[in-house]
């Protein structure tokens, strides 16, 4: 789908007669543009509908059948919605109706494929009308002008304020944004144990203690005691069993629930 400013003068000027007597998603498939493009650019170009006409256009409008409702259920979870209008030549309105009454939504495969495509055209979009240059510029006129006043008055950080004081920032706010960094710290933290315990490799540079826990101590010893299970000097993780060793099927189970490896000695 094109960007409304994609549009050549000579589909402007057409634009213009079919606005005031054409439905937007008309146009919209027409040109292959959004209904947000069309209103767009009619709000700018100041463009008016013709009321009266598009009244008398809509008694012709496509009347929808039960095999096109069907395949529209059918390819609603995967298709773009202005693929589906165009294919039916229905309007926007009438298709979300069709979603609201069957529960239809996108799946979250499309939507991602959607987003990672939004995001590489608008990306692209930007680099072709030069706006990432025109927010460098605004951005050091603006550092220039800051850069003038004295340092209390600089927006961002205030030296000798609270955290909750600083410009922009609530005690709430602070408080729900100390505690979301403490719980991703915290799941980030379990994540690298795992990681350790299991012998893989660590995927961050936290400096984690590779004892084991009270729990898992004191079912190693147990093991030890009772089963003939043995250690391996330098595994404080690991816990191995030979021929000799009575075998427990639920202190194993036990021993790894506790983050310990239940292993065979080599010979």
């Amino acid at each position: 789908m094109r960007n409304y400013r994609d549009l050549t003068p000579h589909e402007v000027e057409r634009l213009k007669d079919e606005y005031p007597i054409t439905a937007n998603r008309r146009l919209a498939i027409r040109y292959d543009v959004s209904i947000d493009g069309i209103r767009t650019l009619a709000k700018k170009q100041g463009w008016k509908k013709d009321h009266n006409a598009l009244l008398a256009g809509k008694r012709e409008l496509h009347t929808l059948t039960a095999e096109e409702e069907a395949w529209i259920i059918k390819h609603f979870r995967n298709t773009p919605n202005a693929a589906i209008m165009q294919r039916i030549d229905i309007g926007e309105s009438t298709l979300h109706r069709i979603a609201r009454k069957h529960g239809l939504k996108k799946t979250s495969q499309y939507m991602n494929r959607a987003r990672k495509l939004n995001v590489e055209v608008g990306t692209r979009r930007c680099r072709e009308l030069g706006v990432y240059k025109e927010n460098a510029v605004r951005a050091r006129l603006m550092w220039q002008s800051i850069k003038t006043r004295p340092r209390e008055e600089w927006p961002g950080y205030k030296p000798g304020l609270k955290p909750w004081e600083q410009p922009g920032m609530t005690r709430r706010k602070y408080v729900r944004a100390k505690q979301k960094a403490e719980e991703a710290m915290k799941h980030q933290r379990k994540m690298e144990c795992f990681r350790i315990i299991s012998g893989e490799k660590q995927q961050t540079k936290l400096r984690l203690r590779t004892n084991i826990t009270h729990s898992a101590s004191v079912q190693k010893y147990r093991m030890i005691q009772e089963y003939d299970y043995f250690a391996i000097e330098g595994e404080v993780g690991v816990i191995c069993y030979d021929e000799q060793t009575r075998r427990s099927i639920r202190s194993e189970e036990t021993a790894r629930r506790h983050g310990l490896k239940v292993e065979a000695a080599d010979e």
